[in-house]
């Protein structure tokens, strides 16, 4: 997600944050919409990327609104 995002999560000193999305993006939780879907599509591109780069061991992702995805 955006770059303000990952500096709050816990131990985020530990490893090396990818932001990915719109800087300005504010989620609704509960309520996927096409600008959720695509940030979404965007964190899960960067996660691919740095997986098949080795630059990471593992990819864990949280709910994914699937119908929202396809329609993007």
């Amino acid at each position: 997600g955006p770059g303000r995002w990952l500096a709050r999560l816990p131990h985020a000193d530990r490893f090396r944050p990818r932001p990915a999305g719109p800087a300005d993006y504010e989620a609704s939780p509960g309520r996927p919409d096409e600008a959720a879907a695509r940030v979404a599509d965007a964190c899960l591109r960067a996660a691919a990327e740095s997986a098949r780069a080795g630059e990471v061991d593992g990819v864990v992702t949280g709910p994914v609104a699937k119908s929202w995805m396809a329609r993007i």
